[in-house]
């Protein structure tokens, strides 16, 4: 980003940016966690214009003019109602292009959005999905090119990352499923000691179920079974199991979409997959014998308040 300002005259190149960066980082960040519906075009500017004038920041003439053109119309638009929000109202289109644009510049952009210290931040990238998909003119079939552009060598840095959180992920989705299986079969305290989950892996199972949803919606699969149950304790995947869904994902599914035919095929989503597969061998194989640790010891029971002097 402060490369951008360079390039905007924002600065002068001879300004050493890496005290600036943290800065802008902070301010950046706080806004792409907040919700759209709560942000106006003048609380950003209000902020951005905090680490302007701290550093040797200049503003152009053009960019001053079109953030006062902006915030007097957002102002005309407050007046006549008082809940419109510029922002949310461009937003879905912003991140429409985000997803599917396919110029160099905005994929930077995408992967600066999406990453952040090295970690890929699903909330980020829902927020673009469901934003996106607002717009008037998003067509779902676009999202085969961010896909395809995921697994290409211009994408090696997000897919790492990407891989790591699929993992994560799947296997907190996994583990919310066990622990329902538990808890259904023998109560929930035996649940909370077998396979104790926080509110992390619930949100896994959640979005995991969403996306497995929103998968099989979109890519015409609403018949196909997903093989997510094991044969393991209560439902764990063993090892060979988990291969099997890999297999199953690059042979028979690939065969109903010709477009995940095609995606397969590439040298990144071989990178992908095989990373994932590792990763939940690994994760599954720690959860048993967390899990049958946890069946063969005694539970332990609470010392009891009052014993009888002697």
């Amino acid at each position: 980003m402060c490369q951008d300002y360079y390039d905007l005259d924002f600065m002068d190149r001879s300004v050493d940016t890496r005290p600036i960066a943290p800065a802008l980082a902070a301010f950046f960040d706080d806004v792409l966690e907040s919700s759209v519906s709560k942000l106006n075009f003048r609380a950003i500017v209000d902020g951005l214009g905090d680490v302007l004038f701290k550093y040797p920041f200049r503003v152009p003439p053009y960019y001053a003019l079109i953030l006062r053109s902006l915030t007097v119309l957002e102002g005309l638009a407050i007046s006549a109602d008082p809940e419109y929000k510029l922002l949310a109202k461009a937003y879905p289109y912003m991140a429409k292009r985000l997803l599917t644009d396919p110029s160099p510049e905005l994929r930077k952009s995408l992967e600066g959005l999406i990453l952040s210290d090295g970690s890929f931040r699903w909330n980020r990238f829902e927020n673009l999905l469901r934003e996106g998909s607002q717009s008037s003119d998003f067509d779902p079939e676009q999202l085969w090119v961010l896909a395809k552009w995921l697994v290409s060598p211009s994408a090696g840095e997000i897919r790492r990352p990407m891989a790591e959180e699929f993992v994560r992920l799947i296997d907190g989705f996994a583990a919310g499923s066990v622990r329902e299986q538990i808890h259904n079969r023998i109560g929930e305290e035996m649940a909370d000691r077998l396979v104790p989950v926080g509110p992390r892996e619930m949100d896994h199972l959640a979005r995991g179920r969403m996306l497995l949803s929103r998968l099989r919606g979109s890519a015409g699969l609403s018949d196909v079974s997903m093989p997510l149950m094991g044969s393991g304790p209560f439902g764990i995947m063993t090892p060979r199991e988990i291969q099997s869904v890999a297999r199953f994902i690059r042979e028979d599914l690939a065969q109903r979409v010709p477009q995940l035919q095609a995606l397969i095929q590439e040298p990144g989503a071989m990178e992908v997959m095989n990373q994932v597969t590792r990763g939940l061998v690994s994760r599954a194989a720690a959860r048993t014998v967390k899990l049958v640790a946890g069946i063969s010891s005694p539970q332990q029971s609470s010392p009891s308040g009052g014993g009888a002097d002697r």
